[in-house]
């Protein structure tokens, strides 16, 4: 794993926007420091065996993600709109 999350050297709106989790304060009225955002410091070096796998599986799922949406028939096709909604049609556009 990498020993930081995002680039020293970037301004504070351009790093991930993780960086800002430690300065969020529940019922805090006062704004964020910019000049106090800076990248996330981890211990470099491997990652745990655990984290891994979960990652390995994670993405082992979604490379087959469209399979569970294939269906047998062929007049039928499975269509997701814009909001992510599926949706079935013929070919006659029904």
């Amino acid at each position: 794993m990498p020993s930081t999350h995002g680039d020293p050297s970037l301004p504070f709106y351009e790093l991930p926007a993780g960086n800002l989790m430690p300065h969020i304060v529940p019922k805090r009225s006062t704004s964020i420091r910019p000049d106090t955002i800076r990248p996330l410091q981890f211990a470099a070096g491997p990652a745990d065996e655990g984290l891994v796998n979960a990652v390995k599986d994670f993405l082992r799922d979604i490379e087959h993600i469209d399979d569970a949406y294939a269906i047998e028939e062929k007049e039928i096709v499975a269509d997701i709109d814009d909001l992510g909604q599926l949706s079935y049609r013929n070919e006659a556009g029904e």
